[in-house]
């Protein structure tokens, strides 16, 4: 191979192994999972958690692999075990991850030296040791940043988990099982499990962040209102933290004050998606849709599987008088998530705008039966009842 060749073609290989590498990245914590006891598993190669958004394959009963649909995504990943794993167990399961794709490569390095006279198949062994032994850096070194997922919650890297758990080991047994179940989504259980430990000093911040996103994914704003009131001092802001705090005064309807808690989340993290997102629901919120629209498109160049964007995002140009594209953006949003009760909540609102009652009611339904508390969507049936009233009293 010529030397005007070699460089690209590096590169490119370089390139082409981040997805290997990603795969086996996640297939080690899962495996070592299982073999600990952690039960079934969830595997997410591409996303943190978006399972709207990806290509799903059984792992056998009760697993699944998902794949996200953007081949540029797949250099992050999360595995979810039913059973949450803690102590040692989590520890070596964590170790598990980056280790497999380095050993695989390391292995395939020596394999492809002593059979292969190939020099592209040499060289795609070495660049898949390059990117294993970066993966294995750069995933080992703790990175405090948080990482939020598509169900709501926070994940960190396998060296920020490593270093909590090393942490809490020595830390009361009872604790340790209340994080495992805020890490495995569990929030009915961690909520409660993890208020007794707000007091505790060692480990104050990371409890009350973890207290109030497990109560926000639980509805239950007004509590999440207390712990952040009462416990506020005792924390520095983070982006999640700005977030949150965004979202509980926007339930409140305190909109400016949301307002300034997002861009003061953007300020500290210019690409956070969901710090995007929950502006432009603010400002949908505040009717001002205008402003909306670019808060949306942003999240979604940042997160293109984003489903909630897209249902808001069609929201606000459905008030724009935006028809066409803001129907197309709901409907999207459906496809990746047919779950998402505020995309038939804003298809509701369309039909009511439209005076189509019996359309409206329909989506209202939908949305009330996949989630009662979707917010404002108990106002609108309200005025969707109260629009029906009218109509038979006109008769």
């Amino acid at each position: 191979m010529t030397l005007g060749l070699l460089l690209p073609t590096l590169i490119l290989l370089l390139l082409l192994s981040g997805p290997a590498v990603a795969f086996l990245h996640e297939l080690g914590h899962a495996g070592a999972g299982r073999l600990l006891g952690g039960g079934p598993v969830q595997v997410f190669v591409g996303s943190y958690g978006d399972a709207a958004g990806s290509f799903k394959l059984p792992l056998g009963p009760h697993s699944r692999l998902y794949i996200f649909r953007n081949p540029l995504q797949w250099s992050r990943g999360l595995c979810q075990f039913r059973e949450a794993l803690h102590g040692y167990r989590a520890i070596l399961m964590l170790l598990a991850g980056p280790l497999l794709p380095w050993g695989c490569a390391v292995g395939l390095v020596w394999v492809v030296f002593h059979t292969a006279t190939n020099d592209l198949v040499r060289l795609w062994s070495v660049a898949l040791v390059v990117g294993a032994g970066v993966s294995l850096l750069v995933n080992l070194l703790n990175d405090p940043k948080p990482l939020p997922t598509a169900g709501g919650s926070v994940t960190y890297n396998d060296g920020a988990q490593l270093r909590l758990m090393w942490y809490y080991r020595l830390l009361p047994r009872a604790y340790m099982l209340a994080v495992a179940e805020y890490q495995s989504g569990n929030f009915a259980a961690a909520a409660p499990a993890l208020m007794p430990y707000l007091t505790a000093r060692s480990y104050q911040e990371n409890t009350i962040r973890m207290v109030v996103s497990a109560l926000i994914q639980l509805d239950d704003y007004a509590q999440a209102r207390q712990v952040l009131d009462q416990y506020r001092s005792c924390c520095s802001p983070i982006t999640h933290d700005l977030v949150n705090e965004g979202l509980i005064r926007a339930h409140f309807g305190e909109l400016a004050a949301a307002l300034a808690c997002f861009e003061q989340a953007l300020e500290l993290d210019p690409t956070n998606s969901y710090a995007f997102n929950n502006r432009g629901y603010t400002r949908n919120r505040a009717g001002q849709y205008a402003e909306a629209v670019p808060d949306f498109r942003r999240a979604l160049e940042l997160n293109p599987g984003f489903a909630y964007s897209h249902a808001n995002l069609g929201l606000a140009l459905l008030m724009l008088g935006e028809t066409d594209e803001g129907l197309g953006h709901i409907r999207y949003s459906l496809r990746l998530d047919d779950a998402n009760s505020y995309a038939y909540r804003n298809l509701g609102i369309y039909h009511l705008q439209r005076g189509e009652l019996d359309q409206a009611r329909q989506q209202f339904d939908r949305a009330w039966e996949l989630n009662p508390a979707t917010d404002l969507l108990a106002d609108y049936r309200g005025q969707l009842q109260a629009h029906l009233d009218k109509q038979v009293s006109n008769q």
